[in-house]
Protein backbone atom coordinates (compact mmCIF):
# COMPACT_ATOMS: atom_id res chain seq x y z
CA UNK A 1 0.00 0.00 0.00
CA UNK A 2 2.92 2.46 0.62
CA UNK A 3 4.38 1.89 -2.56
CA UNK A 4 1.01 2.41 -4.54
CA UNK A 5 0.40 5.92 -2.61
CA UNK A 6 3.64 7.20 -3.81
CA UNK A 7 5.21 7.40 -0.18
CA UNK A 8 3.00 10.04 0.85
CA UNK A 9 1.13 9.79 4.23
CA UNK A 10 -2.29 11.41 3.63
CA UNK A 11 -2.44 9.03 0.11
CA UNK A 12 -1.18 5.71 2.23
CA UNK A 13 -4.10 7.19 5.31
CA UNK A 14 -6.69 7.71 2.92
CA UNK A 15 -5.77 4.22 1.05
CA UNK A 16 -6.24 2.41 4.51
CA UNK A 17 -9.34 4.25 5.53
CA UNK A 18 -10.55 3.41 1.74
CA UNK A 19 -9.82 -0.28 2.48
CA UNK A 20 -11.63 -0.04 6.16
CA UNK A 21 -14.99 1.30 4.33
CA UNK A 22 -14.99 -1.51 1.59
CA UNK A 23 -14.44 -3.61 4.66
CA UNK A 24 -17.72 -2.79 6.16
CA UNK A 25 -19.95 -2.30 3.36
CA UNK A 26 -18.68 -6.12 2.30
CA UNK A 27 -19.54 -6.87 5.87
CA UNK A 28 -22.61 -5.16 6.07
CA UNK A 29 -24.75 -5.84 2.91
CA UNK A 30 -25.26 -9.66 4.11
CA UNK A 31 -26.49 -8.54 7.33
CA UNK A 32 -28.72 -5.92 6.36
CA UNK A 33 -29.82 -9.30 3.73
CA UNK A 34 -30.54 -11.26 7.18
CA UNK A 35 -27.42 -13.40 6.99
CA UNK A 36 -24.67 -14.01 9.30
CA UNK A 37 -20.96 -12.90 8.56
CA UNK A 38 -18.30 -15.34 9.70
CA UNK A 39 -16.49 -14.81 12.62
CA UNK A 40 -12.98 -14.37 11.36
CA UNK A 41 -14.93 -11.33 8.68
CA UNK A 42 -16.44 -10.02 12.18
CA UNK A 43 -12.93 -10.05 13.71
CA UNK A 44 -11.21 -8.39 10.88
CA UNK A 45 -13.44 -5.61 10.64
CA UNK A 46 -13.54 -4.98 14.48
CA UNK A 47 -9.86 -4.76 14.59
CA UNK A 48 -9.29 -2.63 11.17
CA UNK A 49 -10.68 0.07 13.31
CA UNK A 50 -8.57 0.26 15.51
CA UNK A 51 -5.75 -0.56 13.47
CA UNK A 52 -6.64 2.42 10.37
CA UNK A 53 -7.19 5.23 13.02
CA UNK A 54 -3.38 4.49 14.66
CA UNK A 55 -2.16 4.24 10.77
CA UNK A 56 -4.11 7.71 10.21
CA UNK A 57 -2.26 9.07 13.04
CA UNK A 58 1.06 7.77 12.26
CA UNK A 59 1.04 8.28 8.80
CA UNK A 60 0.01 11.96 8.61
CA UNK A 61 1.90 12.51 11.24
CA UNK A 62 -1.05 14.14 13.06
CA UNK A 63 -0.92 15.72 16.75
CA UNK A 64 -3.17 13.49 19.35
CA UNK A 65 -6.61 14.17 19.92
CA UNK A 66 -7.87 16.83 22.19
CA UNK A 67 -9.23 15.74 25.49
CA UNK A 68 -12.46 17.67 24.71
CA UNK A 69 -12.77 15.41 21.26
CA UNK A 70 -11.84 11.84 22.91
CA UNK A 71 -14.73 12.77 25.75
CA UNK A 72 -17.19 13.78 22.76
CA UNK A 73 -16.24 10.48 20.83
CA UNK A 74 -16.55 8.57 24.01
CA UNK A 75 -20.01 10.18 24.33
CA UNK A 76 -21.18 9.64 20.99
CA UNK A 77 -20.24 5.84 20.82
CA UNK A 78 -21.83 5.22 23.87
CA UNK A 79 -24.85 6.49 22.72
CA UNK A 80 -24.75 4.61 19.10
CA UNK A 81 -23.93 1.37 21.53
CA UNK A 82 -27.08 1.42 23.80
CA UNK A 83 -29.10 2.79 20.72
CA UNK A 84 -28.08 0.69 17.93
CA UNK A 85 -25.58 -1.76 19.66
CA UNK A 86 -23.33 -0.13 17.14
CA UNK A 87 -20.08 -1.22 19.36
CA UNK A 88 -17.38 -0.72 16.17
CA UNK A 89 -18.26 2.93 17.51
CA UNK A 90 -16.79 1.79 21.12
CA UNK A 91 -13.47 0.41 19.53
CA UNK A 92 -13.17 3.42 17.56
CA UNK A 93 -13.32 5.68 21.02
CA UNK A 94 -11.14 3.28 22.62
CA UNK A 95 -8.78 3.74 19.87
CA UNK A 96 -8.89 7.60 19.98
CA UNK A 97 -8.15 7.25 23.72
CA UNK A 98 -5.54 5.15 23.72
CA UNK A 99 -3.59 7.34 21.71
CA UNK A 100 -4.75 10.38 23.66
CA UNK A 101 -2.98 8.40 26.99
CA UNK A 102 0.07 7.43 24.46
CA UNK A 103 0.85 10.92 23.15
CA UNK A 104 0.17 13.66 25.49
CA UNK A 105 2.68 14.18 27.95
CA UNK A 106 1.59 12.99 31.43
CA UNK A 107 3.62 13.42 34.80
CA UNK A 108 1.77 9.95 36.01
CA UNK A 109 3.53 7.89 32.91
CA UNK A 110 6.57 9.32 32.68
CA UNK A 111 6.98 8.73 36.65
CA UNK A 112 6.45 4.63 35.18
CA UNK A 113 9.30 4.89 33.22
CA UNK A 114 11.47 4.59 36.51
CA UNK A 115 10.40 1.23 36.85
CA UNK A 116 11.61 -2.02 35.36
CA UNK A 117 9.57 -2.72 31.93
CA UNK A 118 7.85 -6.80 32.00
CA UNK A 119 5.65 -5.66 29.00
CA UNK A 120 7.35 -7.78 26.77
CA UNK A 121 7.94 -10.99 28.63
CA UNK A 122 4.42 -10.75 30.25
CA UNK A 123 3.80 -10.51 26.76
CA UNK A 124 6.18 -14.05 25.69
CA UNK A 125 5.12 -15.81 28.83
CA UNK A 126 1.90 -15.28 29.71
CA UNK A 127 -0.64 -17.48 26.66
CA UNK A 128 1.87 -20.14 27.62
CA UNK A 129 1.43 -20.08 31.68
CA UNK A 130 -2.23 -19.49 31.24
CA UNK A 131 -2.54 -22.67 29.22
CA UNK A 132 -0.79 -24.57 31.12
CA UNK A 133 -2.31 -23.43 34.31
CA UNK A 134 -6.20 -24.20 32.94
CA UNK A 135 -4.54 -27.70 31.87
CA UNK A 136 -2.59 -28.61 34.64
CA UNK A 137 -5.97 -27.33 37.05
CA UNK A 138 -9.28 -27.37 34.86
CA UNK A 139 -11.72 -27.31 38.38
CA UNK A 140 -10.12 -24.37 39.64
CA UNK A 141 -12.24 -21.09 39.35
CA UNK A 142 -11.48 -18.88 35.92
CA UNK A 143 -10.50 -16.60 38.79
CA UNK A 144 -7.80 -18.83 40.87
CA UNK A 145 -6.78 -19.63 37.50
CA UNK A 146 -5.64 -15.97 36.38
CA UNK A 147 -4.05 -15.01 39.45
CA UNK A 148 -2.03 -18.24 39.41
CA UNK A 149 -0.74 -17.29 35.53
CA UNK A 150 -0.43 -14.03 36.88
CA UNK A 151 2.13 -14.69 39.58
CA UNK A 152 3.00 -17.22 37.03
CA UNK A 153 3.85 -15.21 34.31
CA UNK A 154 5.90 -12.26 36.47
CA UNK A 155 8.40 -14.65 37.54
CA UNK A 156 9.85 -15.26 34.27
CA UNK A 157 9.17 -12.00 32.60
CA UNK A 158 11.22 -9.91 35.63
CA UNK A 159 14.42 -12.91 35.07
CA UNK A 160 14.08 -12.01 31.30
CA UNK A 161 14.06 -8.26 32.01
CA UNK A 162 16.75 -8.43 34.32
CA UNK A 163 19.51 -11.03 32.81
CA UNK A 164 18.35 -10.43 29.17
CA UNK A 165 16.45 -7.50 27.96
CA UNK A 166 18.31 -4.69 30.46
CA UNK A 167 21.99 -6.28 29.38
CA UNK A 168 20.90 -6.16 26.10
CA UNK A 169 19.20 -2.73 25.36
CA UNK A 170 22.54 -1.52 27.44
CA UNK A 171 24.02 -2.68 24.06
CA UNK A 172 22.29 0.03 22.17
CA UNK A 173 24.75 2.53 22.33
CA UNK A 174 27.74 -0.13 21.07
CA UNK A 175 28.40 0.07 17.19
CA UNK A 176 29.46 -3.27 15.63
CA UNK A 177 31.14 -1.46 13.16
CA UNK A 178 33.62 0.26 15.08
CA UNK A 179 34.50 -2.42 17.34
CA UNK A 180 34.86 -4.97 14.58
CA UNK A 181 36.75 -2.44 12.38
CA UNK A 182 38.80 -1.74 15.77
CA UNK A 183 39.96 -5.10 16.45
CA UNK A 184 40.75 -5.74 12.73
CA UNK A 185 43.70 -2.92 13.25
Amino acid sequence: LFILSNGTGIKFASIIIAGGVVCAIGCSVPVALGHSIPVQASNLLSLFIPFSIGAWFQATKTSPPKLVFVVIAFSISAVLARMFGWSIFATASISVLTLWIAFVANRFLARLNAFPDYSYGIYIYAYPIQQMTSVLFPAWNPIAQIVVSFFGTIVPASLSWHFIEKPALALKSVSIYSTVRGTAQ
